[in-house]
């Protein structure tokens, strides 16, 4: 019987919850990767052109998305990974200096 019915395309009730849960975590992994960009595209940003209040507002931001992460298998925002992309503006990818040879 239940192979007749994957046969025909249907899942059994458990694989579909599981195959909604995994696109729901991976839906919420997305959510988290944006947010967490977008905080870096900032910080970035105020690099080239630093301002206090911008500061101010990065760093609320960081402890925000970092409170909303507990638990969760997502990387926290550091003080780390915030001076590496500050690198990043400052030195070229190895790509990036292979095409400007």
């Amino acid at each position: 019987m239940e192979t007749a019915a994957r046969v025909a395309g249907f899942r059994s009730a458990k694989e579909a919850t599981l195959a909604e849960r995994t696109w729901e975590s991976k839906k919420e992994e997305g959510n988290y990767a944006e947010r967490k960009s977008v905080i870096y595209e900032r910080y970035r940003a105020y690099i080239a052109k630093p301002s206090k209040k911008e500061h101010k507002e990065i760093l609320k931001l960081v402890q925000e998305f970092n409170k909303s992460i507990k638990g969760k298998n997502v990387a926290r925002i550091t003080f780390k990974s915030m001076k590496t992309q500050a690198k990043r503006m400052r030195k070229p990818t190895k790509r990036e200096a292979g095409r400007l040879k």
